[in-house]
């Protein structure tokens, strides 16, 4: 069999994508197939794709059914032992990089997810996370599962292809944002452990395929994400505790950003602040009304 499928979900991102499949194409020791499942990209990235001599498959959509589901699109053609997800806007650093992954996962045999180090192009490391989105507001909501790692980033992620299997991979209700905690939840579910590798590193740019969408939608979207988890994954009660402390906190750190303002001192990133903690205290607000009024929890 195959060693690694390599999964990357494109959109919107002809200018850098090429960097992306090159880095795979010089890996070495390592059998491994390349599919490019391409959202229905605005850009010019089918044409960029169909120049690169890659000898894999590009699955090219009619609409953007988001990450998750493109990963799952993927996956459905995938015949590697292991399965890869790369970003498009990420690349591999050194050729031997899959083939080092792949030796971690089978000398892991209880290791149900493993991701490296990535480095973000302001050179800071993207560190995994021990807890899940919400978690701390009320206390440690999940216990009894496997590792002590939550989840990792979702730029490069290596999965053995039975485990993808049985949890039925990435859950489709996502659109783009937490699906990646939820999988590795899922996972640790099934009594297997999320891995962080740092001896292998990854370049990542991060959200260049959302550089046209306005930052509100962005934000938005992150935190619509965070409601779907907060649904699936926590009870009523639970989700109205959280949504309310995520509420208490955007006020307060409003309030000191708003004497920042007085004092004529508001940066351009505090002003990123004001908008981020507007945003969350809006759709709190309208994720508390859902609730009460009993939409949307079929989950809970």
């Amino acid at each position: 069999m195959m060693d690694v499928s390599v999964i990357v979900v494109n959109y919107n991102t002809a200018d850098i994508i090429t960097s992306c499949i090159n880095s795979i194409l010089m890996q070495k020791n390592i059998t491994y197939e390349i599919i490019v499942v391409d959202n229905a990209s605005a850009d010019s990235s089918i044409e960029v794709l169909k120049k690169i001599d890659f000898s894999g498959k590009l699955i090219a959509g009619d609409k953007n059914v988001g990450f998750g589901s493109g990963c799952n699109i993927g996956f459905r053609q995938a015949k590697g032992r292991f399965i890869l997800i790369l970003n498009p806007d990420a690349k591999l650093r050194q050729d031997n990089d899959i083939r080092r992954m792949a030796d971690y996962m089978d000398s892991h045999p209880k290791c149900g997810m493993m991701g490296p180090s990535v480095i973000k192009d302001s050179g800071r490391l993207a560190p995994p996370h021990y807890d899940y989105p919400g978690e701390h507001y009320p206390g440690h909501l999940l216990k009894g599962l496997a590792g002590d790692i939550a989840w990792i980033i979702g730029a490069c992620i290596m999965i053995p292809r039975k485990v993808y299997e049985s949890v039925g991979g990435f859950d489709e209700d996502y659109f783009l944002y937490a699906e990646e905690a939820d999988l590795a939840l899922r996972i640790r579910k099934k009594g297997l452990t999320i891995s962080y590798y740092p001896d292998v590193a990854i370049d990542h740019i991060g959200g260049a395929s959302e550089t046209r969408i306005p930052t509100k939608e962005t934000r938005l979207r992150r935190q619509n994400g965070k409601h779907l988890f907060f649904k699936k994954h926590y009870s009523k009660d639970q989700i109205e505790s959280i949504v309310r402390g995520r509420i208490a906190r955007a006020r307060r750190k409003l309030f000191f950003l708003r004497i920042y303002s007085i004092l004529g001192t508001l940066s351009g990133k505090r002003k990123e602040r004001i908008v981020r903690n507007q945003i969350i205290i809006e759709t709190s607000r309208a994720f508390l009304h859902e609730l009460t009024d009993h939409k949307g929890l079929d989950t809970i």
